[in-house]
């Protein structure tokens, strides 16, 4: 038994595509059985027997004595007709009748050709699935011009809220929106719990007076590189789901072809920059041409960038790397990104600064991308460390080495609070100490200096070396130093006492003050 053929596939199917629904929405799933063409002359449709679709020229009608559009509809409608099209203008009576009857009703140009409608329907109805094959290739082939043409993600979405009469939105993996259409549904991006463990294109409500949404999975080798969207009011047929596959199809090639095009540029970009970085006889002339031939402007300023996870994190270098990429992709910043797998910090990015305000800019910008790239790894802490504004491509090494000890520092600093980043410019005294990490002449200082406190502190399960810290930070008031540790003042005084008696110093001489924030900075790196 073939399958029934609805108003809805009708529509999307055999009508041209100036068709316009003007009534009648609700009653789009109707069945059609068949389809007839009224005559000039009476009978105006001599057989029919209920579930047609009727096709009426206006010019026809015309030769009909005194009938109006309007009263052939209620005729239609008492003959149990499935719906109406009109080809040529379309009296406004006509419309509200039909509405108030649930009669879909359809109008085209007066040029359409009610005969060859006729046919398509027709064989529509014979031969169902030869009609959504062959609109599936139409599908495919008006998609397949628009990429050929390279036309964009929005260009893409248009043709398909075109062929769907849906709101369009594509979506990569991360659910940023690549491209849009607005239709019938609103504009409403996918969320994370909307696509949570989704493998298959679903149907699914979007709590929005009863728009529902259908989504479609894009696969990119086997992985999920996005989602493709409709949205509306109405139901989804088989022909919506035509395009919503094709779409995504489409799709996945586009994304494919973004990320090999990607690929291959982030790859000469991360060999420029290891190059650069190398800093032993550089030709600067022909690093400067190699980085406008990657579309990298090397005028200065230039900032550098590291970043890599804090203490007790692990993260795939690439992965973070491509992750960064894309972010300044997402930007439109021609930054540059390497995988230096032996340092510490193994992602490095060097990027154009503004000639007015280079500093403040280039900590915005660090800031705001640490913070995007972090939103991606919800799991891990990261930590930037920023160089001061790089004026010669040929202190690239030395701006890396000073990013580094800034981002060795955060590394330390960053204790559970979430994604760090830290500017060269705050580094301070830590300039002095980091080249000397690791090394035994500070161990030394610092258990010199502060190693008594620390053991009295572990022994009694006291908080004297922080007692000192916070002092220095509130820098000797003692009022403002019993507020942050929630002590009373004679307490702080008294805790002072006893740090001085411990280490038997007096904390009033500045040699000695100056000896024991030293100590302070160093337990940092320690």
């Amino acid at each position: 038994m073939p399958a029934r053929v609805t108003v809805r596939e009708v529509w999307r199917l055999a009508l041209p595509l100036e068709a316009r629904l003007l009534a009648g929405r609700a009653s789009l799933d109707r069945e059609v059985s068949w389809a007839c063409t009224m005559r000039p002359v009476p009978p105006a449709f001599p057989r029919l027997e209920g579930q047609e679709l009727a096709l009426i020229n206006i010019e026809d009608l015309h030769h009909l004595d005194d009938l109006t559009l309007a009263q052939v509809i209620r005729s239609l409608h008492a003959a149990n007709i499935s719906a109406v099209v009109v080809i040529g203008p379309v009296e406004p009576e006509a419309v509200p009748i039909a509405e108030e009857l649930a009669m879909p009703l359809f109008s085209l140009p007066a040029e359409a050709i009610a005969s060859a409608i006729e046919r398509d329907v027709i064989r529509l109805i014979v031969d169902r699935e030869g009609a959504l094959e062959r609109y599936r290739s139409e599908i495919a082939h008006r998609l397949a011009e628009v990429l050929v043409a390279n036309r964009g993600w929005r260009s893409l979405a248009e043709e398909l809220a075109h062929a769907t009469r849906k709101t369009v939105i594509i979506q990569d993996a991360m659910l940023r929106v690549l491209g849009q259409a607005a239709g019938p549904g609103p504009l409403l991006p996918l969320r994370a719990e909307d696509v949570e463990g989704l493998r298959e294109p679903v149907v699914r409500p979007t709590g929005e007076g009863g728009v529902a949404r259908l989504i479609y999975p894009i696969y990119v080798d086997d992985r999920t590189a996005g989602y493709l969207s409709l949205l509306g009011i109405s139901g989804f047929d088989v022909t919506h789901r035509i395009v919503a596959r094709e779409g995504a199809l489409l799709c996945a090639l586009e994304l494919a072809k973004e990320q090999a095009i990607g690929g291959a540029e982030a790859q000469r970009r991360s060999e420029f920059l290891a190059d650069l970085l190398r800093g032993d006889d550089l030709d600067m002339d022909l690093l400067a041409r190699r980085a406008r031939a990657l579309h990298y402007d090397p005028t200065p300023p230039q900032g550098v960038l590291v970043v890599g996870v804090a203490l007790g994190g692990d993260l795939d270098s690439d992965h973070l790397a491509r992750q960064v990429q894309d972010e300044l992709a997402q930007r439109r910043v021609a930054g540059l990104v390497a995988v230096r797998t032996a340092a510490a910090a193994p992602v490095t990015v060097l990027f154009p600064l503004p000639g007015e305000g280079p500093a403040r800019a280039g900590r915005r910008f660090a800031r705001d991308l640490i913070e995007a790239v972090s939103a991606r790894f919800p799991q891990v802490a990261l930590v930037g460390g920023l160089s001061r504004p790089l004026y010669e491509l040929s202190r690239a090494k030395k701006a890396v080495e000073e990013a580094e000890q800034a981002w060795s520092l955060g590394r330390r600093l960053i204790a559970g609070c979430g994604s760090l980043l830290v500017d060269a410019r705050e580094l301070g005294v830590y300039q002095l100490l980091l080249p000397l990490e690791g090394s035994s002449t500070l161990r030394a200082f610092y258990e010199e200096t502060l190693g008594a406190l620390e053991e009295y502190d572990r022994r009694h399960g006291t908080e004297l070396v922080r007692t000192l810290e916070v002092y220095f930070h509130q820098l000797g008031n003692l009022s403002r130093a019993a507020e942050v540790m929630y002590l009373h003042r004679n307490t702080l005084i008294y805790r002072l006492e006893r740090i001085a008696s411990i280490l038997g110093i007096d904390l009033d001489d500045p040699e000695t003050r100056l000896c024991l924030q030293l100590a302070l900075k160093i337990r940092q790196i320690l």
